[in-house]
């Protein structure tokens, strides 16, 4: 048995590594992304491509249906009981209604926004529109590399994505404008479809994509259930824009808010991506009914979520202005308030995570509907009520209030099957503020630098001091980064 945990250790702290390497590149490309784009695109036409990119993504969840959900939830036990037409049957049918649910989002988004937006380049919407369309297979393809435990597949598409925009999106635009924008994004979902194809074609042969009710009928309800969460969460991740445009009618407050939200949503896949890879593991706990084990890893995993979101905060509290003036030029001044608002609303959905892992792993879908409305109902509230006197800024503080209601509600859903460690992430949080205070001290320049370093470091030695962090984790870690330099272990 102390052989198997430790393996499983291993295993989870290798692929936390990997994640985290991915990330590293993911905000890497982000970092240099956002440095140009933005910049030479300006305010308004940033503005018009932050709205059409969210409203894609907004469109892909509306022809989700929970499907890839339901292809990570059920391939671990599939590949566990070595049922390989179970496998083809599962797969092939939910790749079939994909592609339908799919090009079905497709045309509807295609009437909603040249309807909508008519001063919009047509072109672009329909690039955008196939774009969308090619997201039908790859969602598929990538929840299946998640089932099966090929992390570094699974991870690679926002790598992709992330340096495709900066790779496709900027010379296009250089050379084309705004419908080049438009030819950029289209080139970085094909890339990621041609890996998503190359992954999938040992394990799934055309013939068997297909749709049969029959197969598909006993996965639906609760893939409906799960596309309802998901339906509810993507509208308030990708509705901020809009709901901006409608109540002041400016492009450039899109733009601020579109700025500073994918910085946001990129650091929250960072976590997000920690924890669902954690999923099959506790799947495979829960199946052995090894729920102390469970409970231990879901300690480990919102410590060292909040650590990892708490020092994001921290860094945003002193250098936030620094990094908008750098990367974004003065158009975009007054983003690094919305900055430090969101990485506030960030340290609370390290809560979320953990809270919508556990309502998947022990089948509780209503949970995760009923927590979704909680935050859409705040964030649309509280975003109607600043949008018009605040702007960017108050559509962030409808996030942090949105995303708190929502830590709430999970923290007293999970109570009735494994209670969240709160105490220990609310001493957390109670520690970063201490290093926080040092904002008031009067430095600028590379001094800023400086006392952010001392305000991160001193933060760690508080944490290590209350015994937060073991010694234990931190010699497990840096041995299986080790090995994983040495090459003695890899990954899929």
């Amino acid at each position: 048995m102390g052989l198997i945990v430790n393996n499983r250790e291993n295993l989870a702290v290798r692929n936390v590594g990997l994640l985290l390497l991915f990330r590293i590149l993911v905000l890497a490309g982000g970092a240099a992304t956002a440095a140009l784009l933005p910049r030479i695109m300006g305010p308004e036409l940033f503005g018009r491509y932050a709205l059409l990119s969210s409203l894609t993504q907004w469109f892909t969840f509306l022809g989700g249906m929970g499907i890839a959900q339901v292809v990570s939830r059920q391939v671990p036990a599939i590949l566990q009981a070595k049922d390989d037409s179970g496998f083809r049957s599962l797969v092939g049918n939910l790749m079939g209604l994909r592609m339908l649910t799919g090009s079905l989002a497709a045309a509807i988004y295609l009437g909603v926004t040249l309807t909508w937006l008519r001063d919009m380049n047509a072109w672009v919407v329909l690039l955008l529109g196939v774009a969308l369309l090619l997201r039908s297979p790859v969602g598929i393809s990538f929840a299946v590399f998640l089932g099966q435990g090929r992390i570094a597949r699974w991870a690679l598409s926002d790598v992709i994505r992330q340096w495709g925009s900066l790779a496709f999106t900027v010379p296009a635009f250089l050379l084309f404008g705004f419908l080049g924008a438009g030819i950029g994004y289209l080139a970085c979902e094909l890339a990621v479809l041609a890996l998503a194809i190359t992954g999938m074609r040992a394990h799934l042969p055309m013939g068997a994509i297909r749709i049969r009710w029959r197969e598909l009928s006993p996965h639906l309800r609760l893939g409906l259930l799960l596309y309802l969460s998901e339906l509810i969460l993507s509208a308030t991740e990708r509705s901020g824009e809009s709901l901006l445009r409608i109540m002041t009618g400016s492009y450039v407050l899109v733009g601020h808010y579109g700025v500073a939200n994918t910085i946001y949503f990129n650091a929250i896949l960072a976590l997000q991506q920690i924890a669902t890879a954690f999923v099959p593991m506790f799947i495979a706990l829960r199946a052995q009914s090894d729920f102390t084990e469970m409970s231990h890893w879901i300690e480990r995993l919102l410590k060292w979520l909040g650590l990892g979101a708490l020092l994001i905060f921290l860094g945003s509290v002193f250098l936030s202005r620094e990094l908008v003036s750098l990367l974004f030029g003065p158009d975009y001044r007054g983003v690094e308030k919305n900055l430090v608002v969101l990485a506030g609303a960030l340290v609370m959905h390290t809560l979320c995570f953990i809270g919508a892992a556990q309502a998947l792993v022990f089948d509780r879908p209503l949970v995760l509907i009923v927590a979704g409305l909680v935050r859409l109902a705040v964030f649309w509230l509280v975003g109607l009520l600043l949008a018009r006197s605040q702007g960017s800024f108050g559509m962030c503080l409808a996030m942090l209030a949105g995303v708190t209601c929502q830590a709430v509600f999970y923290v007293v859903q999970t109570r009735k099957v494994l209670a969240l460690p709160l105490k220990r992430f609310l001493l957390q949080i109670a520690l970063a503020f201490p290093p926080v205070s040092l904002v008031l001290l009067p430095v600028t320049g590379i001094g800023k630098v400086v006392l952010c370093l001392a305000a991160l470091l001193g933060y760690i030695g508080l944490v290590s001091a209350f015994r937060l962090i073991s010694s234990r984790e931190l010699r497990t870690f840096r041995e299986v980064l080790g090995n994983r330099r040495r090459g003695e272990a890899g990954m899929p």
